[in-house]
């Protein structure tokens, strides 16, 4: 795959490939997270699109109903009984909402439960008018076009990617994102302007959901009380993928070959960390083996938490083959030697269990280490190296340095070369 970002946050132009492992370096505030973020909204905007279209549609519905429903059912009844069946037959058009709210009591009964049997409210002239707005919004709500529900959900995809901050900001230009295949077809589109999509594709890609590790660090923002801990699972992506268990994903079940990879990446960790993560309840803990009890996730050490997080996601097989994973600054907090082990385990992680690997950095440690072992396991030709340059306006733009990486190793040595 490649990756075009144009006008959006600090990027004026980039293309970047992203089918083997690539890694762009450059100094601070020069647009490499915007890369990453731009990758990672622009996948997990496209991934199981069918799907979350389904759940959009099936909000909206679900939305005015309820809303409907409050104003003519007890509570006892409202949040008790489930709506689905109502709701899956509203869209598909298999139930058809009557005109008059005598018979909706009776659909109600039928598709839900006759428990509703005299306890609606009696029938007036206001709510006669409440009905009547409720079958419009709902059959507004049921023809409204698919399109317009993909747009939304590319839209809000993005907009949690970059914190609302989409565009340039302080500029009227259009941005663009797309996703092109190995063959130079765009998979994917979007155009915005002031953190809005003017205009995007419409087609679901076969790709899975993005994994990406930020310098915020996840273990850092996790509560400690489990009920909170919860609501964060079901809203975080990677939660989901720290806690998933291979029993209950067909697509984790390891065959022996892909144990035999996954243990071999484990080993290299092990070489850093002499511990991991494990699920406790409804939490996560750290366990070091020199340790008799369990660590706080706050007091692990800095350098071990990107490598308990990878360490975790190989252990539970959220890593398959194609997955895109995503680090910016992998060497944050990371002593030299452990740099070099990082980018050894990342390499592993493309040539033995497949993985698309992108990286952002700005140590000469890290970029040099992820080039010598790419080409130590003969997959010199799947790296590709970037670098950011100024551009006009305050903007970057990306250089593909693949082949030329002195010119990043220029650019990082220079400050020591100052001393």
């Amino acid at each position: 795959m490649k990756l075009l970002v144009e006008n959006v946050a600090k990027i004026q132009h980039a293309e970047v490939a992203v089918d083997g492992i690539s890694i762009l370096a450059g100094y601070n505030g020069t647009g490499k997270s915007t890369i990453s973020k731009a990758l990672s909204g622009v996948i997990a905007a496209y991934t199981n699109l069918t799907a979350e279209v389904k759940h959009s549609r099936f909000r909206s519905v679900d939305q005015i109903l309820q809303g409907f429903l409050e104003d003519v059912l007890p509570d006892e009844l409202l949040y008790t009984y489930n709506f689905n069946e109502l709701i899956s037959g509203l869209l598909s058009g298999t139930v058809v909402p009557p005109q008059k709210y005598i018979d909706f009591q009776a659909l109600l009964c039928i598709h839900v439960s006759d428990s509703f049997v005299g306890a609606f409210s009696e029938y007036t002239e206001e709510i006669s008018a409440a009905y009547a707005d409720f079958l419009v919004q709902l059959q507004a709500a049921i023809n409204r076009p698919i399109e317009e529900h993909i747009q939304f959900l590319v839209e809000g995809n993005l907009r949690r990617a970059f914190d609302n901050q989409i565009n340039t900001l302080g500029q009227d230009s259009v941005g663009q994102i797309t996703l092109f295949d190995d063959n130079a077809s765009p998979l994917c589109y979007v155009t915005l302007k002031n953190n809005k999509v003017l205009k995007c594709s419409y087609s679901e890609i076969k790709e899975f959901a993005p994994i990406y590790l930020e310098p915020k660090h996840i273990l850092d923002e996790l509560p400690n009380n489990p009920r909170y801990f919860r609501i964060r699972r079901t809203r975080d992506p990677l939660m989901t993928h720290l806690l998933s268990h291979p029993e209950e994903d067909e697509l984790a079940e390891p065959t022996i070959e892909t144990h035999e990879k996954a243990e071999q990446v484990i080993s290299m960790i092990n070489e850093a960390i002499q511990g991991g993560l494990v699920e406790n309840g409804n939490t996560l803990q750290y366990v070091d083996e020199h340790c008799a009890q369990p660590i706080s996730l706050k007091n692990i050490a800095s350098g071990n938490k990107t490598f308990a997080v990878i360490k975790r996601l190989v252990e539970n097989g959220q890593l398959y083959k194609n997955h895109t994973l995503i680090i910016d600054e992998p060497e944050v907090n990371l002593h030299p030697a452990w740099q070099l082990i990082l980018a050894h385990v990342l390499v592993i992680l493309h040539t033995e269990l497949g993985i698309k690997v992108f990286l952002n950095s700005h140590s000469p440690y890290f970029v040099r280490a992820v080039e010598v072992y790419a080409n130590q396991h003969d997959i010199g030709e799947h790296c590709h190296f970037y670098r950011t340059t100024p551009g006009t306006l305050g903007l970057y733009q990306v250089e593909d340095v693949t082949g030329s990486t002195e010119r990043i190793y220029r650019d990082l040595y220079l400050p020591f070369e100052e001393l």
